[in-house]
């Protein structure tokens, strides 16, 4: 996977290689794949270089990558629609760029403060104060969006990660620490208050069906927040995660997913689009679940987890690398970046268990 990002990088950052759009980039798949190279643990300093030269130009109006709106983000994919997803990615980014083992130069390190700044304060215009209670935050897709059925599940997971890279790496948001600390356990309530026994599903969609997807992410990330000693996580949703794992290990590559948002955007062999309604899961729900397995099998060890139950996770685990490595990776060469980022990130903690 390292190697496939090295391959379809250009001096403007990495692009979207595939039949309709290739050469293009877009800000959200330069942050997400700088976050998957930034924190991975066998990133060397060139690697490192490589993600911090594409910061500045994010931040520019470059002719290549839409250029920053304050108090909105970038929009996605040229489309026009500007949205908060890439200023998400960029919490964990500038995070992990700020305190990783290559330390930039007091220069840069000034730099990428300011980013982050912008970053925050783009990120503020879209938190607002859930009527469900004073201090739980959800997060929007979009700007001054203050219709609760719209809350974004997957934005606040994303911001959630941000946070827990911030508190990592001792930076605040925007000057206060107490500010970071309070909008990360504000936003970790909105999710918990938003499970219900079986997963998440994506507010606003034409759909409500559960996401495979989406709870596979969500709850990797509420393992990581629990791992960093920033939430307890309660009884029913913990209850929940052997059985999502085990029907993760039984599925073949192609069982479809419950709403198309997590399923595009595959091609067919041929190079054409896939229609919506047949769009399998394959590669996009494979990261999560590795992220999700690995985290959860860590957690077991950690806890002292019946024995049982950490063989079976293990077992998941490598059906899940294995099925990666079989098709996955060929499927990540012939689709979107982002998925080789994904990839990278789920990968993270399987050198380990």
């Amino acid at each position: 996977l390292l190697t496939h990002l090295q391959s379809v990088t250009t001096p403007e950052g990495w692009f979207l290689p595939t039949p309709t759009m290739e050469g293009q980039t877009d800000a959200w798949t330069q942050m997400q794949t700088s976050t998957a190279l930034l924190e991975a643990p066998e990133a060397a300093l060139d690697e490192v270089r490589r993600c911090l030269a594409t910061f500045p130009r994010l931040f520019e109006s470059n002719g290549i990558c839409e250029p920053f709106i304050a108090g909105y983000g970038w929009p996605n994919f040229h489309d026009g629609e500007p949205s908060t997803e890439a200023s998400a990615w960029a919490l964990s980014g500038l995070a992990a760029a700020l305190a990783g083992p290559h330390a930039p130069a007091v220069i840069e390190r000034r730099q990428l403060l300011d980013r982050l700044a912008d970053v925050q304060a783009a990120l503020d215009e879209c938190q607002t104060r859930d009527p469900s209670g004073a201090s739980v935050y959800a997060w929007n897709l979009f700007a001054k969006q203050d219709d609760p059925s719209r809350y974004n599940t997957y934005v606040t997971g994303l911001v959630v990660r941000g946070l827990l890279a911030l508190r990592q790496a001792h930076l605040p948001w925007r000057d206060s620490e107490a500010r970071r600390d309070e909008l990360l356990a504000g936003s970790l309530a909105w999710l918990l208050a938003h499970f219900d026994g079986h997963g998440w599903s994506a507010p606003g969609r034409r759909e409500e069906e559960y996401n495979d997807g989406l709870t596979l992410q969500e709850m990797a990330i509420l393992l990581r927040a629990e791992a960093d000693g920033a939430v307890d996580l309660p009884q029913p949703l913990l209850a929940r995660v052997p059985q999502l794992l085990e029907d993760c290990g039984s599925r073949p590559l192609t069982h479809p997913v419950s709403t198309p948002l997590y399923s595009e955007p595959f091609m067919g062999p041929s190079g054409k689009r896939v229609p919506r309604s047949s769009r399998p899961v394959r590669m996009v729900w494979h990261p999560w679940a590795i992220d999700c397995a690995a985290r959860w099998l860590a957690r077991c060890e950690r806890h002292g987890a019946p024995h049982d139950e950490a063989v079976r996770t293990r077992r998941v685990l490598g059906h899940l690398v294995l099925d990666l490595g079989d098709g996955a990776v060929a499927e990540a060469q012939a689709g979107f970046t982002y998925v080789s980022a994904e990839a990278l990130i789920g990968l993270e903690l399987v050198a380990g268990p």
